[in-house]
C-alpha cells in the first residue's frame, strides 16, 4: 500500500451495498433517475438513455464496471463533467461530500470511511473504461456473435 495521497473533496455515493467517490469537481450536478430507457445489444454497464434537460445521456453502471455484478435500479443520476460530453452515473445514494485520504492499493485508489472501503473514481479513466466495453460489444455484433 502506497502513502496516502493529500486529501481533496469528494462525492460518496453508493451503487449495489458498494461505496464509490468521484472528486467533487468532476461532478456537474445530481438528480433523479426518472425515466431510463434500455437499449439492447450494449454492455451490462451501460443501463441505458436518460433525457435531461433536453440532451440524451449515456447511463453507466459503476456497480457492474467495477465489479462484473449485476447493476441494481438506480435513484440518482450523477452527471459527469467531461470535456467532450456529460456522461450519467447510476446511484442509488449520495452519502456525503467531504474529504478522503487516498491509498493506492494494488493498482487501485481506495479510502477507508469507518469501517467501509471507498473505490476512488476518476471521470476521464471511468468514461474511457466504458468506450472500451462499448468497443468491445461493437466488435462482437459485427462478427454476429452475442455479446
Amino acid at each position: 500500500m502506497s502513502e496516502p495521497q493529500a486529501s481533496a473533496e469528494y462525492l460518496r455515493f453508493e451503487s449495489g451495498g458498494l461505496v464509490f467517490a468521484f472528486p467533487l469537481h468532476q461532478i456537474r450536478e445530481v438528480v433523479p433517475a426518472d425515466l431510463l430507457v434500455r437499449v439492447p445489444k450494449v454492455p451490462p454497464c451501460i443501463l441505458g438513455l436518460a433525457n435531461h434537460r433536453g440532451r440524451i445521456l449515456t447511463v453507466v453502471d459503476a456497480v457492474s464496471q467495477s465489479t462484473g455484478r449485476p447493476p441494481p435500479s438506480p435513484r440518482l443520476l450523477l452527471l459527469l463533467d467531461l470535456p467532450d460530453r456529460t456522461l450519467a452515473v447510476a446511484a442509488e445514494q449520495v452519502e456525503g461530500i467531504g474529504p478522503l485520504e487516498v491509498h493506492e492499493v494494488s493498482g487501485r485508489r481506495v479510502a477507508r470511511l469507518g469501517d467501509r472501503a471507498v473505490t476512488i473514481l476518476d471521470a476521464e479513466r471511468f468514461a474511457l473504461g466504458v468506450d472500451e466495453a462499448a468497443g468491445a460489444t461493437e466488435e462482437i455484433s459485427r462478427r454476429g456473435e452475442r455479446p
